[in-house]
């Protein structure tokens, strides 16, 4: 599976990923990472059946509480295939449970990527008055954690509920450390501000909407983290409706630069 899927010979890790999951005894994590490589092979041939394989992936690791990262990459497999199935219901509602999780585990950094997806879907389907709220959530959340305006690396605490294994047993808490660096806070911050400033769009709020643009392009470009894609032509989009077309043109001109330089 490994092999084709360096290869990108997407037909062939199809049927290896289907024989294993069929006739091989995986244990449950194995079992997630080959319907991992099963869903993104899935998506890149436009088949729906990924979405229901990202949520298998996606509900393996809810249930095993798994790190920050591993289930902020879960979060993304499912949002990117469910458009496949051309109805965003079930996903909304998959993320909204998963959120009062996160929040209950005090999980900032899962809790701000679920708020942010909902918060992006909700603007794609007109409803950019709910993405405000959404974005806006994750941007105070971000803030209210730094609360002294130092932002720095900071170890944060996540409480988990460890379900019982056997009859007789009750359910009992326990506690995970985990690293909100620096580069974490200015990157999900930057990214909820320009989907902020999406949402305010969708909204018909071209003022709020380039001030939130400015504020992300001004947080990235201070914060030296390359691969931030800056809102260079979201911003220049509203400033060439208002008239503004030398500026327009200038972020049009940055936007193109930055794209050749991320490849």
């Amino acid at each position: 599976a490994d092999l084709h899927e360096r290869l990108g010979q997407t037909d062939q890790l199809i049927t290896v990923c289907d024989t294993l999951l069929a006739s091989m005894p995986l244990s449950a994590e194995q079992t997630a990472m080959t319907k991992v490589k099963l869903a993104k092979a899935c998506f890149a041939l436009g088949l729906p059946r990924a979405f229901d394989l990202a949520k298998d992936v996606f509900r393996h690791y809810q249930g095993q509480h798994a790190p920050s990262d591993r289930m902020i990459e879960a979060t993304e497999l499912l949002v990117t295939t469910y458009n496949l199935t051309g109805d965003n219901t079930e996903c909304m509602h998959i993320l909204g449970e998963a959120l009062k999780d996160a929040e209950q585990q005090k999980d900032i950094r899962w809790t701000c990527d679920l708020l942010d997806r909902l918060g992006a879907i909700a603007s794609e389907e007109g409803r950019g008055t709910e993405g405000i709220a959404f974005h806006q959530r994750s941007i105070d959340l971000l803030d209210g954690f730094f609360k002294k305006g130092a932002v720095r690396d900071t170890m944060f605490v996540r409480t988990v509920r460890m379900e019982p294994e056997g009859d007789g047993d009750t359910p009992a808490t326990d506690t995970i450390r985990e690293l909100l660096t620096q580069r974490h806070y200015l990157s999900m911050r930057h990214r909820a501000l320009k989907f902020l400033g999406d949402a305010q769009a969708a909204a018909g709020d071209p003022a709020s909407a380039a001030a939130s643009y400015r504020e992300a392009i001004a947080s990235g470009e201070n914060s030296f983290i390359a691969d931030l894609v800056l809102p260079y032509a979201e911003l220049g989009r509203i400033l060439l409706a208002q008239g503004n077309a030398a500026e327009a043109a200038r972020l049009g001109e940055l936007a193109r630069a930055q794209a050749a330089k991320q490849g």
